[in-house]
């Protein structure tokens, strides 16, 4: 019973850690202009991941960042190609 119960508290100490190595590769490491990725008038900007990934965001009239995704629901009918320009900075 004491074996089972260290196994245990070493599997959730071990899950707690991995979450927080794997959220913090997520956190930002910095934001950057990038101009109007998307020709829409309004500044955007590029946020970059520890983990080196680079999320493009794109600025809105009411002051927000959206990602391509955002975007996209909120103008469904957009020809802009949000997925080619994030593999563009992900390259």
């Amino acid at each position: 019973m004491e074996k089972d119960l260290k196994n245990l508290v070493v599997g959730v100490v071990s899950g707690i850690l991995s979450g927080i190595a794997v959220y913090s590769s997520l956190l930002p490491k910095g934001a950057y202009p990038t101009g109007d990725l998307n020709k829409d008038g309004i500044a955007d900007l590029v946020i970059e991941q520890r983990c080196g990934r680079k999320v493009p965001m794109y600025g809105t009239k009411n002051g927000d960042y959206l990602t391509g995704e955002e975007m996209l629901k909120l103008n469904p009918e957009s020809v802009i190609d949000y997925k080619k320009i994030w593999r563009e900075f992900n390259k």
